[in-house]
């Protein structure tokens, strides 16, 4: 679980993640997860950090960006890989309640 929490820690900086480290933040962490090496209940306590990021602009913005990078990333992973269907529907859910698409009702 320490993995996958620095994993959720580097995935929410307020610093630009360098070119592609989203996708390589969620191989880490599709790995770990397509091994079993987690529970389910860790699993969700860990989809629960994943928030908005509520505080000053513009490093809330980065913050906002780079988690959706992460989790875009990590969505297809799992789900190219089939990973349990179940936490696929978990990361889009948290993915439709960060975007500003879904909040403006433009999706």
């Amino acid at each position: 679980m320490d993995v996958l929490h620095r994993v959720a820690d580097l995935a929410t900086v307020a610093n630009p993640i360098y070119f592609q480290e989203d996708d390589r933040l969620a191989f880490t962490a599709s790995r770990i997860i397509e091994k079993g090496w987690v529970t389910a209940n860790a699993l969700e306590d860990w989809m629960g950090r994943f928030i908005k990021p509520e505080g000053p602009e513009p490093d809330d913005t980065i913050r906002l960006t780079n988690l959706e990078h992460f989790l875009r990333s990590l969505y297809f992973l799992l789900k190219w890989k089939q990973v349990d269907s179940g936490l696929i529907e978990k990361v889009d859910e948290r993915l439709r309640a960060l975007s500003w698409y879904v909040q403006a009702n433009v999706l």
